[in-house]
């Protein structure tokens, strides 16, 4: 797969993003295992997760697929 587009132009994306009702807090990054990324530690414990995959050569860019 090439890499990835925005089916919308980057006004449109900005037009819809400031358009967009205030964030909740159910609004967060879930990974795909269903980990809810809601705070600070978490998200760095997800980084550092991706890290340890990347320096064992296990991680792929989605680009690179």
């Amino acid at each position: 797969m090439a890499g990835r587009t925005l089916p919308l132009s980057s006004e449109d994306f900005i037009a819809r993003v400031q358009g967009a009702d205030a964030a909740t807090r159910d609004d967060v990054s879930v990974t795909l295992d269903g980990r809810r990324l809601d705070n600070k530690q978490a998200v760095l414990a997800w980084l550092r997760e991706i890290e340890v995959e990347r320096a064992a050569g296990r991680f792929v860019e989605l680009d690179d697929v």
